[in-house]
């Protein structure tokens, strides 16, 4: 039977009078508080009526009646949505007290009002949380506000995330740890709104951590970059004489810091022959700029042999929601899912160089390097309950060519270009059949300085990657790998010697 709107009428007000009261509620009880312009015999026959189709039922012959399941799932999926939620006060008077009382007596209407999440209308996507505060106040629900959070996170409209950050704030009071975890993980993509309204109950050290910048390693950054500008200039009025090394020795240190930004220009990874092919650029959060370090040191003998040692940290992490269904080998995601991703490939480096052509200061050598992966993967749901990861260290032998050009004005010019390629397990560190390759190509121009500080500016293409199965026994799933990135970063770097 398809209820007409008087029956929808009566049967709301039912639902209202019930939550708020506890008590069964008659006709007369919604003719006297309800001014629905009805007689009470008109209001009783309705009732009759949906009593008969299970949206109400009499507990005893001589009491009034209350709603049945199917009368509270009719409420919530077509009487709040349709005629009560318009606006923002409708919203929040109505879910902060009716509606969470309601899932707070019948849980297993949760999972409608999370489906709000989805709705067209904005208020209605508020109401999906601000309809949990009654309930988490209470101890209730806890993941489902999680859930609501991360399915509103990246909302547009404003108010949306004051609803959600009000949730957050209300859950608080009853799990300030889980609300405090919570908005540290995902603050980096969190809303400002949202987050000083999630941490306002808080005690005020958690607040401090809270609204810490996730920039703070993109400032770190640039004050390393400004550090390295002010070392590098007071070169210009300092005494001519090198700062680490003495004039006439057979050998020479030299100290170099990088810092900047580096653009994934493309990656894609895929674990498992039939697993995701999942692009980071796209779907993973490497769209946006990260910053970038690199630290070198270098012994030179006899001006011709050179030692080089390089630590190139390399992670990147984001927090994304799943755009379609994901497969990493026995992992599974699915659309919508809230993810913490995480790409680490930092790595150590010596090589050896042997200059063979040199000119005065100008100079080209070639030689070979030893790098030392330190891979860490990680795909993660952001509740940390399940995930896939996938750690590597072993070594990768590379070949080697740097090249360096003096200007008469004191400017120089130079060229380092790392770079292997195999198909082969003893040339790839890998212990199967495995293709690979890397490449580290860097062009950079600087200005030497009397004290022997060189500050420079470098552009550099770093990438790499590799396919293939591992027979391992501690191999997840059917072994397969293969993943491949594509960087470019610009860094100000300073060479002390």
């Amino acid at each position: 039977m398809e209820l007409n709107e008087r029956m929808k009428t009566i049967l709301s007000a039912v639902v209202h009078r019930y939550i708020t009261t506890a008590e069964p509620v008659s006709s007369a009880i919604i003719a006297e508080k309800y001014n629905l312009d009805l007689s009470t015999a008109t209001i009783r026959h309705e009732m009759y009526l949906l009593e008969k189709n299970d949206y109400l039922w009499q507990p005893h012959t001589s009491s009034g009646r209350i709603p049945t399941d199917k009368g509270y799932r009719f409420y919530v999926d077509n009487l709040v949505v349709k005629n009560y939620l318009e606006d923002w006060n409708d919203c929040d008077n109505l879910c902060t007290h009716a509606v969470g009382a309601l899932v707070s007596a019948y849980p297993g209407l949760a999972g409608r009002i999370v489906k709000w999440t989805e709705h067209k209308k904005f208020i209605v996507r508020r109401a999906a949380a601000v309809a949990f505060i009654f309930p988490v106040k209470r101890g209730e629900f806890h993941k489902t506000a999680f859930d609501i959070a991360g399915r509103l996170m990246y909302d547009e409209n404003d108010i949306v995330r004051k609803g959600y950050g009000w949730m957050l704030k209300s859950l608080s009071e009853s799990d300030r740890e889980a609300v405090f975890k919570y908005v540290m993980r995902n603050k980096k993509i969190m809303p400002r709104t949202a987050l000083r309204y999630a941490i306002e109950k808080l005690p005020r050290e958690m607040r401090v951590k809270c609204i810490k910048k996730m920039e703070d390693k993109m400032k770190k950054t640039a004050v390393m970059c400004c550090l390295l500008c002010v070392f590098s200039f007071s070169g210009l009025y300092a005494e001519k004489a090198s700062v680490i090394n003495k004039e006439g020795s057979p050998y020479e240190l030299s100290l170099n810091a990088e810092a900047g930004f580096v653009s994934v220009l493309s990656h894609s990874i895929k674990f498992g022959e039939d697993g995701t092919a999942f692009d980071y650029v796209k779907e993973g959060g490497q769209g946006v700029l990260f910053p970038f370090n690199r630290f070198t040191a270098e012994l030179r003998l006899f001006d011709v042999h050179s030692l080089v040692f390089i630590y190139q940290p390399l992670e990147i992490v984001s927090v994304i929601t799943a755009e379609r269904p994901l497969q990493f080998y026995d992992t599974s995601f699915y659309e919508g899912d809230v993810m913490d991703v995480k790409y680490g490939f930092s790595f150590y480096r010596a090589s050896y160089l042997w200059y063979f052509l040199k000119e005065g200061k100008n100079e080209l050598g070639i030689g070979l390097s030893l790098q030392i992966r330190n891979a860490s993967i990680y795909f993660k749901s952001a509740k940390g309950s399940y995930g896939m990861v996938t750690e590597n260290v072993g070594p990768v032998p590379i070949l080697k060519l740097a090249g360096k050009y003096h200007f008469e004005n004191g400017f120089w010019a130079a060229v380092d270009a790392d770079g292997f390629y195999a198909s082969s397990e003893f040339f790839n560190g890998a212990d199967y059949f495995f293709t690979g390759a890397i490449w580290d190509i860097s062009s950079r121009i600087g200005i030497e300085l009397d004290n022997g500080i060189s500050p420079y500016l470098n552009l550099r293409w770093l990438g790499g990657g590799g396919e293939g199965t591992s027979q391992s026994e501690d191999a997840q799933g059917d072994g397969y790998t293969k993943n491949w990135l594509s960087t470019f970063s610009l860094t100000l770097g300073v060479d002390f010697k």
